[in-house]
């Protein structure tokens, strides 16, 4: 699948933070938001004019973008729960192992 990089301008991105604000939601599901509705819209007015192929272009185009987006979410939450991982491992308490015969002294390093 090909990604592409979208360039937002100031008003969308102030816009999307209302919805995320509006919403109560994170700004990717905001964004995720954004695209189904201008999918659905798209939809709607490709029913009223079924012979036009530039909408059909169009909902495609946003289709591919939706699809993207979901596979840039997937591979960030991924990559944060590797992330997670190797923290947690690397947080852990060293632990030095004692043979049998030390078990009961005091662990002196």
């Amino acid at each position: 699948m090909v990604s592409r990089t979208f360039r937002l301008e100031e008003s969308t991105v102030e816009q999307l933070e209302y919805i995320a604000k509006s919403r109560e939601c994170t700004k990717t599901e905001a964004i995720r938001f954004a695209i189904q509705t201008g999918y659905d819209a798209l939809q709607e007015e490709y029913a009223g004019n079924s012979d036009s192929g530039d909408l059909q272009r169009q909902i495609d185009y946003l289709r591919s973008a939706n699809l993207a987006l979901l596979d840039q979410n997937a591979q960030l939450v991924d990559a944060l729960s590797k992330a997670q991982a190797v923290q947690a491992v690397l947080a852990a308490p060293k632990r030095r192992f004692l043979p049998p015969w030390r078990w009961g002294r005091k662990n002196r390093e």
